[in-house]
């Protein structure tokens, strides 16, 4: 029996405030919208699920149900298991890597209601006021959700940082093909954060048609001027800071002589640098949107697409071909 140290009743404690709000996120409002001149709308995590199956979109509706309901609670329950079976083995490590790849899933929510308010809030301002074809505010249940989320990622790190006889990460290979994926991935990055995302076009009863463009920095800067701070902060912290870090650090490891510690961070980067969740949810809010206005994709998203493929790659990469030396 492995002794239990402070670490593990704070990755407890961790834990159940997790479930706590996760369970409080479930039963509150996540998002508000009102189109122009009707009354608001809103809507829990649950009434989105259920928004997509009304809409003719069953498989959109399975991927928010599995994304935003089951992946949170079976994160929740794998790592209690953990937590209270405390025997090292090959299984166990293995948990932990799926833990750390898959949880970063469950931010799908988040990721989709940020994308909604900013692209449906975008329009021309007359009058000191920023014309749209709807008004979107988050709500408090998916600060909570969002919350409990980020929780959960980090009980998994500290939990796996208090393992028995952990292997430190050893030096990365510096193979042709290592170094083409990370510098690819560096390259698509910045496209991605240069480049529209998605276009929109719709009418507005008295005022015509109106059109904006989604582009990651600027409409993440607007979307903080218009007091949408958690949304705002969701899209900086996993789409434009993480990944941005994550794509210095790898380049870091392939050209030079890196350290555990380095090492570490940089394995560790993966689960918050979310491009590839973010690619999903664009596509996702590009349908949804379809029911309210002509929404084209444009070629920041496809940059963000590759991008998120190369930073899978490039993470499998990073822990299977690191050299023997």
């Amino acid at each position: 029996m492995v002794q239990r140290t402070a670490g593990h009743y704070i990755v407890l404690a961790g834990m159940i405030t997790a479930w706590a709000l996760l369970i409080w996120s479930y039963l509150v409002p996540t998002v508000t919208f009102q189109r122009f001149l009707k009354s608001p709308e809103t809507f829990s995590i649950w009434r989105g699920v259920e928004s997509f199956w009304n809409a003719g979109n069953p498989i959109l509706a399975t991927i928010v149900f599995v994304f935003s309901m089951v992946f949170p609670v079976a994160k929740l329950l794998a790592l209690c298991a953990l937590w209270f079976r405390f025997q090292r083995s090959k299984k166990r490590e293995a948990a932990f890597v799926w833990l750390e790849f898959l949880g970063k899933w469950s931010m799908l929510d988040v990721l989709i209601i940020a994308l909604f308010v900013g692209a449906i809030r975008m329009g021309p301002v007359i009058g000191g006021q920023t014309i749209s074809l709807v008004e979107g505010r988050s709500e408090v249940g998916i600060e909570l959700y969002g919350a409990a989320i980020v929780l959960s990622m980090l009980c998994t790190m500290g939990l796996a940082r208090l393992e028995p006889n952990r292997h430190e990460p050893g030096p990365t290979s510096q193979r042709p093909l290592d170094r083409i994926v990370a510098l690819a991935f560096a390259v698509m990055l910045i496209l991605t954060l240069t480049t529209p995302v998605f276009w929109v076009s719709g009418k507005v009863p008295y005022i015509g048609t109106i059109e904006s463009e989604f582009r990651l920095l600027t409409t993440t800067v607007k979307m903080a001027s218009w007091n949408q701070w958690s949304m705002a902060s969701a899209l900086w912290i996993w789409v434009i800071g993480s990944p941005i870090l994550r794509a210095i650090l790898g380049l870091w490891v392939r050209f030079r002589p890196a350290g555990p510690k380095v090492m570490r961070l940089t394995m560790g980067l993966d689960e918050w640098a979310m491009l590839d969740v973010f690619a999903l949810g664009t596509a996702m809010v590009q349908v949804k949107l379809g029911d309210l206005a002509e929404c084209h994709l444009l070629s920041g998203f496809w940059m963000c697409l590759v991008a998120g493929i190369l930073g899978i790659l490039d993470s499998i990469l990073l822990r299977t071909r690191r050299s023997s030396a």
